[in-house]
């Protein structure tokens, strides 16, 4: 029983590494099109004398991914809630 959930595990592991791979390359490419928008579509003034670059707003995604991949990640940490997702899959 044991040999068996350690085979889906070797298996999954690899799968959902290359399949994560490939969904985040083809979604940081929505990146010049977020910075376009931002250009176009957004009032950049923030003061009399600061305008806002807007190749700022490409970099929010990636720092909401940061922040909010840590909190979400740290829920897996508690000891039962561990071994149940673990030996879930």
């Amino acid at each position: 029983m044991m040999d068996l959930k350690l085979k889906k595990i070797e298996f999954l592991l690899p799968t959902l590494h290359f399949n994560s791979n490939c969904f985040w390359g083809a979604f940081e490419q929505a990146g010049g099109l977020m910075n376009l928008y931002a250009k176009q579509k957004t009032d950049l003034v923030l003061t009399e004398n600061f305008i806002v670059p807007a190749s700022w707003f490409q970099s929010l995604n990636a720092i909401f991914i940061i922040i909010f991949a840590s909190v979400i990640g740290s829920f897996g940490f508690g000891g039962k809630i561990k071994e149940r997702i673990l030996w879930n899959i």
